[in-house]
C-alpha cells in the first residue's frame, strides 16, 4: 500500500479504513481528485481488487459525478452511486430552494 500511496500521492485526498468489533466487516472510505485518479488508483490495486473479490463478499458506492470511463470501469462491480445533492441552486443570481420529498 505504501507503493501505492507513493504513486498517487497528488490525486488521492484521503484513505480509511474501518471494521467493525468482530473483525468481518471492512470498510474503506477512500477520496479522489478526480475519475482519472479513480482509475489510476484501480490499474495500481487492481491485483489486489481481484483477490478480495475471489475471497470477499464487495459493496462499492461512489458520491459524485462519475466520468463515462469510470462508469464503464466500475460497471461489474454494480455500484450504487449518488450523485452530490444540493437542493440550494443558483437561477437568475437567486438562491432557489426545492422541497424534495
Amino acid at each position: 500500500m505504501h507503493i501505492v500511496r507513493q504513486k498517487e500521492k497528488t490525486t488521492t485526498q484521503q484513505y480509511d479504513w474501518f471494521n467493525n468489533n468482530e473483525g468481518a466487516e471492512y470498510v474503506f472510505r477512500e477520496t479522489y481528485k478526480d475519475s482519472e485518479a479513480i482509475l489510476n488508483h484501480m490499474a495500481n490495486v487492481g491485483e489486489l481488487l481481484g483477490k478480495m473479490a475471489a475471497i470477499a463478499e464487495l459493496s462499492v458506492e461512489f458520491y459524485g459525478d462519475l466520468s463515462p470511463k469510470l462508469m464503464q470501469a466500475v460497471a461489474p462491480f454494480n455500484p450504487k452511486i449518488y450523485q452530490q445533492f444540493n437542493p440550494f441552486r443558483v437561477v437568475n443570481k437567486r438562491a432557489v430552494l426545492k422541497k424534495y420529498v
